[in-house]
């Protein structure tokens, strides 16, 4: 029931920080990021699930704070497609961010967003058994669903926090955000104990340098939203070639579910990934073909007062 749909998730968490933390908001070396991510979800699997977002940030007022702090604000556009089309939901999002530095190593974040979400129900791409005839289904007929065309929107407060170490030769980083702190009512129906759950999640790792050529980035993160969860861990090697040139090659787990091989190129402030989930839960035996295809990009405008880092993200 489109009701009790939970959020999208992403295999490229880590590309998209708005919808991963709300304190990321502004939390970039340059003066403003933009990201996006395509999900195409079980392609092989009859409609495949379609998921793509977009994002900016700002930060504001960089000659005006204490060098180490960052404020910043930011937008996000998400929009699901499921059901070849027949369930689009849409969410809009803007939220805000204040980085506090402590010294030139430790910077604490706190952030807070708001969302309005709208679903649509497309009846002519639908069927439904009060349609069944003899001969197939007529869709002329009327569906007996007239509460699904008139799906309510909804409006969620989600926060985080997050910690962050740095010096020359590596960045650590810490964070735990809350996604619908409101829990919002989500349904057609006169059910007002039907609303979307709290997502938790929890996330960290790390980017060390190595050499002048090598960096390893190490990340972990989990998510519970209702009585689903998600564990994913993994990490990239990454390779400068000249001084604008960097490739990565790594992969990550999502513990019970897929392996993901990560390919990435980053140049000059811009950054492109692309993962494939090979499914290792029972999924696969019933169709083999079931793997996700996820691409990513970010773009970070250089900011003259920070050294820019050849990095795919920035934590």
């Amino acid at each position: 029931m489109p009701g009790m749909a939970q959020d999208p998730h992403f295999s490229q968490y880590f590309a998209s920080p708005l919808t991963l933390n709300p304190a990321m908001t502004g939390n970039t070396d340059g003066s403003m990021r933009v990201a996006s991510l395509f999900r195409q979800q079980w392609w092989a699997v009859g409609s495949a699930y379609t998921t793509a977002t977009l994002s900016a940030e700002q930060r504001l007022l960089r000659f005006r704070l204490p060098e180490a702090d960052r404020l910043g604000v930011g937008g996000l556009i998400i929009q699901d497609n499921s059901l070849s089309g027949g369930l689009r939901s849409t969410y809009a999002s803007l939220s805000s961010a204040y980085h506090k530095g402590f010294n030139d190593h430790h910077r604490l974040g706190v952030g807070f967003q708001g969302t309005y979400g709208s679903r649509v129900v497309d009846m002519g791409r639908l069927s439904f058994h009060e349609q069944f005839e003899t001969d197939g289904f007529n869709t002329n007929l009327p569906t007996g669903e007239a509460a699904l065309s008139a799906l309510m929107p909804t409006w969620g407060v989600n926060a985080g926090m997050t910690y962050q170490y740095e010096d020359l030769l590596k960045r650590l980083y810490a964070g735990v955000s809350v996604y619908h702190l409101n829990r919002p009512r989500q349904t057609a129906l006169a059910d007002s104990m039907n609303r979307v759950p709290q997502r938790l999640t929890v996330h960290g790792g790390g980017v060390f340098l190595s050499g002048e050529t090598l960096r390893l980035t190490l990340h972990a993160m989990y998510q519970r939203q209702a009585r689903a969860e998600s564990f994913a861990l993994g990490g990239g090697l990454g390779y400068d070639v000249g001084l604008e040139h960097t490739f990565y090659l790594g992969a990550w787990y999502r513990l019970g579910d897929a392996v993901y091989p990560y390919l990435s190129y980053v140049r000059n402030g811009m950054q492109v990934g692309l993962t494939y989930d090979v499914q290792v839960s029972s999924m696969r035996q019933a169709v083999p073909r079931n793997g996700s295809i996820e691409l990513s990009f970010l773009y970070t405008r250089p900011d003259d007062r920070y050294e820019r880092r050849a990095m795919p993200w920035y934590y």
